[in-house]
């Protein structure tokens, strides 16, 4: 069930970082709280930074967190063909 609601918050802050927002009409503070508390969104050295879209990495990243991979993904020895 907490997967469902995290998925849930995940689409919804993704729908909501697309519309131009302005950090003195719209908070999303709450949450942003929620999914730092299930461990899929930490802030950074400048905060959460929810003024601004998020990137592909970042996406990808609350991706592997939400199908439970984290682990496996931190502690695999990843080879790429990129230089």
């Amino acid at each position: 069930m907490k997967r469902i609601v995290a998925f849930l918050l995940v689409i919804l802050t993704f729908v909501s970082a697309t519309i131009p927002i302005h950090a003195e009409t719209n908070n999303h503070q709450q949450e942003t709280e929620i999914l730092k508390e299930l461990g899929l969104f930490n802030n950074g050295s400048n905060g959460f930074e929810l003024n601004r879209q998020p990137t592909r990495i970042e996406a990808a990243v609350m991706l592997v967190i939400l199908i439970g991979k984290e682990n496996e993904a931190k502690n695999g020895n990843w080879s790429h063909p990129f230089l």
